[in-house]
């Protein structure tokens, strides 16, 4: 199964770099055609924001990016973790797991599909060629997440899991593989409409194997 994203319409970022005290952020926006944010960031902000892991969803914070109300969630990188991800970055191309996520998410969008927006993604570097955190900036969006509506909501719960379920169909119809397709990673706002707000694992294909679907919707129905 081929893991490459569709040539064609991989969404092309662009980047900004930021001088913080005691290192720099680089920060990709994949807007596709939608204007760059204000260059006026409060990088300190989406630094606390994207280290303190607090929050509910995710370990979270809200802040504000621009104008904009926003959702960020990341946290540092074990060196480990910051060694394996460059070398499937370098190797592979695939990015850093918050910013593959943006990329998705704004994919997601670009095809009719139900997404959180993305804002920035951002890798926090204190020196070295290897990022010491990475964070992801999506737009607010209220809601409840749809594996906790199981026990606070039952009913609205069925209601939400069944727009999730359509929603995979929807992913699976436009050649996007989730692989990690679980209540957890969809979010029910007011209307019982799922809006998937975790997604970094998968991507768009240019063939999606059946085993891809079938493990996706494996997960899902057991999750």
């Amino acid at each position: 199964m081929s893991h490459e994203p569709h040539p064609a319409e991989a969404p092309s970022a662009r980047t900004l770099r930021i001088d913080v005290d005691g290192g720099r952020l680089e920060l990709s926006w994949y807007g596709w055609d939608e204007p760059f944010p204000s260059t006026e960031l409060p990088p300190s902000a989406l630094i606390d924001a994207g280290l303190a892991r607090r929050g509910e969803r995710d370990g979270g914070s809200e802040v504000a990016v621009g104008t904009a109300r926003a959702w960020v969630k990341g946290g540092r990188l074990r060196p480990g973790s910051a060694r394996r991800h460059g070398l499937r970055q370098l190797f592979f191309q695939r990015p850093f797991p918050r910013l593959s996520e943006a990329c998705n998410l704004a994919w997601l969008r670009a095809h009719g599909l139900s997404a959180v927006r993305p804002l920035l993604a951002g890798l926090y570097f204190e020196g070295g060629r290897l990022p010491r955190a990475q964070f992801l900036a999506t737009e607010f969006q209220p809601g409840s997440a749809l594996d906790a509506l199981a026990t606070t909501d039952p009913a609205r719960h069925a209601a939400g899991r069944a727009s999730a379920r359509a929603l995979v169909d929807r992913m699976h119809a436009a050649g996007f593989e989730h692989r990690d397709c679980f209540e957890r990673n969809f979010l029910i706002d007011d209307r019982n409409t799922a809006i998937a707000i975790d997604t970094w694992r998968g991507g768009p294909r240019r063939r999606l194997a059946l085993r891809a679907i079938d493990r996706d919707l494996a997960d899902f129905d057991g999750s």
